[in-house]
């Protein structure tokens, strides 16, 4: 289902999600996380803001991976999973990681830290609709 590797991936995925989430603001985690307390090293790739409610998002790419594995190891560089933990401690909220998967996507809660970064098939949602991952993520955040 997609070819692309490494930046093209990640790319592609930046341009679908800005082209299908109806969000009214978004941007790069390279922006930093302003108004918090929590270190820059391992901001995720998206801002989402949707009308009343925010997330961020982590955008990963594990073409050689599929969605009838009971789990899937996910590449989160050093610093992610503990920034998504003192996001949460800190604001209250989760972020999320969106995986491309060589048939479809994960939607990775980042409620707890993932050991080996192993995530089980009870941690995810499984979609192979990019535009159903905006129904989570907007279900999710507007509780």
């Amino acid at each position: 289902m997609f070819e692309y590797r490494g930046k093209k991936m990640k790319t592609f995925l930046f341009l679908a999600a800005a082209a299908v989430l109806a969000v009214s603001c978004m941007r790069t985690g390279d922006a930093g996380v302003t108004g918090t307390q929590i270190p820059g090293r391992g901001i995720p790739d998206l801002y989402l803001r949707f009308t009343m409610h925010e997330c961020w998002v982590e955008l990963k790419n594990e073409p050689l991976q599929a969605l009838n594995q009971d789990q899937w190891l996910v590449r989160w560089r050093s610093g992610q999973q503990a920034w998504a933990m003192n996001y949460k401690r800190v604001c209250g909220r989760c972020s999320y990681t969106v995986v491309a998967l060589a048939d479809g996507f994960l939607v990775i809660p980042m409620r707890h830290r993932f050991i080996e970064n192993k995530v089980k098939v009870t941690d995810v949602w499984q979609m192979t609709k990019l535009k159903d991952i905006y129904d989570v993520l907007i279900k999710e955040v507007s509780v």
